[in-house]
């Protein structure tokens, strides 16, 4: 790419950036009414020890995403000491932040350049399903990991140690711009399949 290119490209994206995040402003209840059911079934994948419920309450501008997880069994805190079942924890994330990847990947996926309408409906039609399945490895992952840091002060508190759990580790990956390289390589793959299709993009005009 020539340097024009590169301008043309970043214009687009940015274009495309503030379009997405204007709609998914504005159709923030709908979206967050989606992703209740995929939350719910990540929690009680990866987290079975919980009974989550999950509700939204509206925040300003934005919409929370608000989890209540209650303990189903003893919980061990460490040492000897360990946390009692029904024990109720309570977390939230805001929707703004949850669609960050979505807004990333679907920039990409608009702003790259093409030869024909049908590329860029591929690319669009297999950013979906990607868009979905980073979503579902971050904002759940964003709930269990804030959830994990109220366990860790507990123990803090009672003076014993306890390692941390695989949900925390995840979450903190994905706070210090996991999500951001898992929505970059979902746009890549998409673009790896579109390109397997179609061939390599020459001169783009959609």
């Amino acid at each position: 790419m020539h340097r024009a290119d590169w301008l043309k490209l970043s214009a687009r994206a940015v274009a495309a950036w503030l379009g997405l995040s204007a709609l998914g402003i504005y159709l923030s209840a709908p979206l967050a009414e989606l992703m209740l059911p995929l939350f719910r079934f990540v929690i009680l994948s990866v987290a079975p020890e919980y009974a989550p419920s999950l509700k939204l309450v509206a925040d300003n501008h934005d919409v929370l995403i608000q989890l209540e997880a209650w303990l189903l069994q003893p919980l061990p805190l460490g040492g000897s000491q360990q946390i009692p079942a029904g024990l109720e924890l309570t977390t939230g994330t805001h929707l703004m932040h949850t669609l960050v990847p979505v807004v990333i990947e679907g920039s990409i996926l608009m702003a790259w350049p093409t030869r024909r309408w049908i590329e860029r409906a591929v690319l669009l039609v297999f950013g979906v399903p990607t868009s979905i399945l980073v979503v579902g490895l971050t904002g759940p992952f964003v709930l269990l990991g804030t959830l994990e840091i109220q366990l860790q002060d507990m123990a803090q508190q009672a003076h014993v140690v306890r390692n941390e759990p695989l949900t925390l580790t995840w979450m903190i990956f994905n706070e210090m711009g996991g999500r951001w390289a898992l929505a970059i390589t979902a746009a890549i793959l998409c673009l790896q399949v579109q390109r397997g299709l179609f061939g390599k993009v020459g001169h783009s005009t959609a």
